[in-house]
């Protein structure tokens, strides 16, 4: 009998599972939907942003299988999943359809946090969408911008600094935490970022939450509170990015029986959710770090393409074990290259530090000193020596 298998999100994750899905069962009907006009590679955006790539070459047609028994739905959303009948019901442009399925994969990544108050106001945006990248480009080549703001300073908030450069006269970095990329840098490693950011004339404003953003002729006034009840304003501001984290995009989950922690999806070991007929992969889960020991949510496009892959073995009834993730970062700030490679607090690490005024290190070695962990920010010439160490320790655990 012809099965059904249904992979909500065409992204990493649900790219994986349905190139997986049809080796394992070519005569299966795999259904995938997504909520997007069409497929790209978010991680790529950036890139697009800053002219660096075109459009096209955000596009991932190339990569998704294109056999008769597959059938892909783009603008189309699910509205509910019932998992006792095995059904979703999904809305195509108007059109209301309900769809049954053997086996359901969730790939549905994440929606950008935002101050509801100020969603869809002109000038503010979210990061998170090649539409929303297509409307701040379009804003800053229509609007003058003479000062930038940024809420939030991890990966997204910095790495939207070389964009704005080429628009804003000035850019604050606002940040809750008491330094900048506060999940994985610590506070001697922010501040040599912090200050690199400042000698280019980029403020940052620590400890600091926005209360209030207010229209004025100048632009918005932009009023921050710290624990301390300092009260600071920022004036004359004509854009403000939200890059303030994001949250599983899960609301149409409710009622199915599906366990979540902390907003994410809770799976075992084999991508399965508590719904028996339901898995999951990609950023709306929490996943096993194997480095710390503890489940994290997942942020990289190679980790969502592994879980995809285990998770498909597993809907095929051909269990395969996920091993878990590896926390690996590389990015660039301003110009600035940065690679982390995370490292358990869960045993007895030595940290030893190096830094001068162009570049900042920490490294972390177990007590028998094995490499468990490092931070480079500026200069690389470790990066490749101590990646394939890193990579070795993985393996072996």
């Amino acid at each position: 009998m012809q099965k059904t298998y249904i992979i909500i999100g065409a992204s990493a994750a649900g790219i994986s599972a349905v190139a997986t899905l049809h080796q394992l069962d070519p005569e299966a009907h795999i259904m995938c939907i997504s909520k997007e006009p069409k497929v790209y590679n978010k991680c790529l955006l950036f890139s697009y942003m800053q002219e660096q790539i075109t459009q096209e070459k955000l596009n991932l047609d190339f990569m998704l299988p294109q056999e008769a028994s597959i059938t892909w739905m783009y603008n189309t959303e699910v509205i509910s999943v019932d998992s006792e009948r095995q059904q979703i019901t999904c809305v195509t442009q108007g059109n209301t359809q309900t769809l049954d399925y053997n086996a359901l994969f969730l790939g549905i990544g994440t929606l950008a946090r935002t101050i509801p108050e100020y969603a869809d106001t002109p000038g503010i945006f979210t990061i998170h969408t090649l539409e929303d990248c297509q409307k701040i480009i379009q804003y800053c080549l229509e609007t003058t911008i003479n000062h930038a703001v940024i809420v939030g300073a991890g990966i997204t908030g910095l790495e939207s600094i070389s964009f704005l450069k080429k628009y804003a006269h000035k850019i604050s970095i606002i940040e809750k935490n008491s330094h900048i990329l506060p999940h994985f840098a610590d506070a001697k490693a922010s501040a040599f970022l912090e200050k690199k950011l400042e000698k280019d004339g980029i403020t940052c404003y620590t400890n600091s939450m926005v209360t209030n953003i207010q229209h004025q002729e100048t632009g918005y006034h932009v009023t921050l509170s710290s624990p301390n009840n300092t009260i600071r304003t920022i004036d004359s501001v004509n854009l403000i990015i939200m890059a303030m984290g994001t949250t599983p995009a899960t609301d149409f989950l409710k009622n199915t029986g599906i366990e979540f922690e902390n907003g994410y999806i809770v799976t075992n070991n084999y991508l399965q959710t508590s719904a028996p007929s339901i898995f999951a992969g990609g950023d709306c889960i929490m996943a096993n770090n194997i480095i710390t020991g503890k489940k994290t949510p997942t942020r990289h496009w190679r980790d969502a393409v592994q879980q995809g892959k285990h998770a498909a073995y597993s809907m095929a009834g051909q269990n395969n074990c996920y091993p878990g993730m590896t926390p690996y970062t590389n990015t660039t700030i301003d110009g600035i290259p940065v690679i982390h490679a995370a490292y358990s607090t869960q045993e007895p690490i030595q940290l030893t530090y190096d830094h001068d005024e162009n570049f900042y290190e920490s490294i972390a070695h177990s007590q028998h000193n094995d490499l468990r962990g490092f931070l480079l920010i500026g200069k690389l010439i470790k990066a490749a020596h101590l990646k394939k160490q890193y990579t070795n320790t993985v393996t072996s655990r």
